[in-house]
């Protein structure tokens, strides 16, 4: 049961800190995804923290990657209204070079990207100081 719930955790930071579609992000304005994604990641956060013991630092960086699951989730989702509200779209992910091409790429701004690379970079630096410190 632990690794399926750490294979999750894994399998989310890559997918939707944008290593390997950013189109991904799409699903996530849809409320029935979100949802579905932020109950996941809830009950395997319960499920995996009854379970954890705080004297091994290996857990610590376990129960990061599933905290984060739910971390990021909210967090997109206050920078996504918060440019809902200010620009009247949603937030943008992309790449240009991403296939099939879409032509919403072209209205990222700068603050987007550092968004973005936030969310692909913070988890790692986490488990780096985590690993380093505890």
């Amino acid at each position: 049961m632990e690794f399926f719930i750490i294979m999750y955790s894994v399998f989310f930071i890559f997918i939707f800190s944008g290593f390997l579609s950013f189109r991904l992000f799409k699903l996530l304005r849809e409320r029935l995804y979100f949802n579905l994604l932020l109950g996941i990641s809830i009950f395997l956060s319960i499920l995996y923290f009854s379970q954890i013991d705080f004297k091994n630092k290996d857990h610590w960086i376990k129960l990061f990657l599933i905290f984060y699951t739910i971390i990021f989730l909210l967090i997109y989702r206050l920078v996504d209204n918060y440019y809902l509200k200010t620009y009247k779209r949603h937030l943008i992910f992309a790449s240009k070079y991403n296939f099939p091409y879409d032509s919403e790429f072209d209205q990222q701004s700068f603050t987007e990207i550092f968004y973005q690379v936030i969310f692909a970079i913070f988890p790692f630096l986490i488990m780096i100081l985590i690993d380093k410190y505890l």
